[in-house]
């Protein structure tokens, strides 16, 4: 008989100890609110008129949309007046937080996730190589975060573009002063180019040039104004920078003046347009060339030559 007895006895120790854990585990998880509860959603959330019930698995992370408990209750806790962990549905401890996924609207969750990927996970969020996540990936999550998803893509996108017109500006004594006219109109040109365009949430945000091919060049526009005198003239030296074309640089000018330079020590002329500022800081320097149009009068190891201008 005390055999019999003394091994019920050991038999209700083992059963109490083997219960133990399970009763030690609930009781830190509720000591301990700062504690983290890997914990997973088994099924959705149900709300019935102002009651919500949640089921979950252990060891796992859980993501949910945050039901509206204002209004009622969580499970069989009441909200508390404080925002994050502090709210506890079924005595869980998680953390409130909203996401916003490319242009969707913010969406409340409830998650016992501590960082974002964790977060994201649990949402079956799928991250594309390009999205962005702000605030970054490496961030802790904390009461009434907004974590924003923002979905990058790129597109190659091929187009014909219009060039605009230059203008050429000519003088002429036959006009009073102040009166212009077209003598040839400009003609725009055809440009072919290719962008790549990065979307941010399906709205673009860059474009980058890739390629560019001439398909007609412009063709420029020729405005002639009255001077009501002689054609001018400017005496003074000319000097040459590298660039390309007939083109030249003065201080006063304005850009687009057609100006015949003369070389006045051997006679030869160039046309060119003035497309630029310049020569500064040197007396008697009154055009500056660019260095195929200054070849046309001189050889440029000269450096400079004595020249008078005509526009």
């Amino acid at each position: 008989m005390r055999v019999r007895r003394a091994g019920r006895v050991c038999l209700v120790i083992l059963t109490a100890a083997s219960l133990a854990p399970t009763s030690m585990y609930l009781a830190s998880a509720h000591l301990h609110p700062a504690a983290t509860l890997n914990l997973n959603v088994r099924s959705n959330t149900t709300i019935d008129g102002d009651a919500a019930t949640l089921e979950f698995d252990s060891n796992q992370v859980w993501a949910v949309p945050a039901p509206d408990v204002a209004s009622g209750r969580l499970g069989t806790a009441s909200p508390s007046s404080d925002a994050g962990p502090r709210i506890r549905p079924d005595g869980l401890w998680f953390t409130a937080v909203t996401v916003i996924v490319g242009d969707e609207p913010p969406a409340p969750m409830f998650t016992n996730a501590v960082t974002i990927p964790q977060l994201l996970l649990a949402m079956d969020v799928k991250l594309g190589d390009m999205d962005v996540v702000r605030p970054s990936l490496d961030a802790a999550l904390f009461p009434d975060l907004r974590v924003r998803v923002i979905r990058v893509t790129q597109a190659v996108e091929t187009v014909t573009e219009a060039t605009s017109s230059p203008t050429l500006i000519q003088y002429s004594s036959d006009l009073p002063v102040g009166t212009t006219r077209i003598t040839k109109a400009g003609l725009a040109g055809q440009v072919i180019r290719t962008y790549r365009i990065t979307y941010r949430n399906g709205r673009e945000w860059s474009r980058e040039l890739l390629a560019e091919q001439v398909v007609s060049a412009p063709a420029a526009q020729v405005e002639l104004r009255g001077t009501g005198l002689v054609g001018r003239t400017q005496t003074g030296q000319a000097s040459w920078y590298d660039c390309t074309g007939n083109f030249a640089a003065h201080l006063t000018l304005p850009k687009g003046t057609v100006v015949i330079v003369t070389d006045l020590d051997n006679g030869k002329t160039v046309t060119v347009v003035i497309n630029d500022r310049g020569p500064y800081g040197v007396p008697g320097r009154i055009i500056d060339l660019c260095s195929p149009a200054f070849a046309q009068l001189a050889p440029l190891g000269q450096g400079v030559a004595n020249v008078q201008i005509t526009w």
